[in-house]
């Protein structure tokens, strides 16, 4: 996949990721804002990552990663995700510009979904209806994750990151057992 994330790309990506399965009506509307809210609250208390916020406009940039999330998960249409891969990428690059290495924007973005599964989890619905919601934000939160991984990662290191991607995976779906565990009793 290139880093333009162009319609051959967004093309692998659905692929990929199976994102042309319709998204539910229970992801129409993530948690995003707790998550988001949490995640800033972590960040900003947190020794390694609160310097990379230090001359930020934080509610700033709330604001876009709700746009952004809003962008992910509300739709499986072609042009819309691909203008949501193209923002992926250029978040990936606002990151490196900033300094941000692949391992601490993988701790953050994991902080993030780690949130975002639990408030889905908590909600009240059939667990049918659950288990499409987590799988819709997990599959198109990897996507994104890909996407935007290209801008800290050229084609050499590639099998670098699907190693980190596939072991923030591991964790995370150990985490949704967990939680899904935990919300049955």
């Amino acid at each position: 996949m290139a880093t333009t994330t162009g319609n051959e790309d967004t093309e692998q990506l659905v692929r990929l990721f199976r994102l042309d399965t319709p998204v539910g009506e229970n992801v129409k509307e993530p948690p995003t804002a707790e998550a988001v809210e949490s995640f800033y609250r972590l960040a900003l208390a947190h020794q390694d990552l609160a310097p990379h916020f230090a001359d930020v406009d934080v509610e700033h940039l709330k604001a876009a990663l709700l746009r952004h999330w809003d962008a992910l998960f509300a739709s499986v249409e072609p042009d819309a995700l691909a203008e949501t891969f193209v923002a992926s990428t250029r978040v990936g690059h606002v990151h490196v510009d900033a300094g941000v290495d692949t391992t601490t924007y993988l701790a953050g973005y994991a902080a993030l979904l780690e949130d975002l599964v639990v408030g889905l989890s908590r909600r009240r619905m059939k667990d049918h209806q659950r288990e499409a919601a987590l799988r819709t934000i997990l599959r198109h939160s990897f996507a994104d994750i890909a996407a935007s991984l290209h801008a800290h990662h050229g084609e050499s290191s590639a099998r670098d990151a699907a190693d980190r991607l596939r072991a923030l995976s591991d964790s995370l779906e150990r985490e949704i057992t967990t939680t899904l565990s935990e919300a049955q009793h």
